[in-house]
């Protein structure tokens, strides 16, 4: 049982082995800034990581321990919620905004089709 739990992460199919964000970001920067935009990942990560622990120090220091345990914690995740809510609905208004540039651009009304 733990032998196959701890192969999880190993693909099935190697045709579609999943980059680290860093890699797939060096590959896709402009010349001469793939190291920075690699370095921008992991630096994005950490700075999610102070977010979080300032969000917790800040409900903790807020609340007495009976809060805390009847509804402060939750505070936190409505937090992750909202603000994953923004990132999503953003997501979505830049991708389709890049997808109806490069049909402009083309002038090929099948390439919003197959986005």
């Amino acid at each position: 049982m733990g032998c196959t739990r701890s192969n999880k992460w190993l693909p099935i199919d190697p045709t579609r082995v999943a980059l680290p964000p860093q890699t797939y970001i060096g590959e896709i920067a402009s010349k001469g800034r793939e190291g920075m935009a690699a370095a921008f990942v992991v630096c994005a990560a950490s700075l999610g990581i102070l977010l979080g622990s300032l969000v917790v120090l800040t409900v903790l220091a807020a609340c007495s321990p009976d809060q805390l345990l009847v509804w402060g914690w939750r505070i936190p995740f409505l937090l992750a919620v909202v603000s994953g809510s923004l990132v999503s609905a953003r997501q979505g208004l830049i991708a389709a905004t890049a997808n109806l540039g490069r049909a402009m651009r083309l002038d090929a009304p099948s390439t919003l089709a197959s986005a």
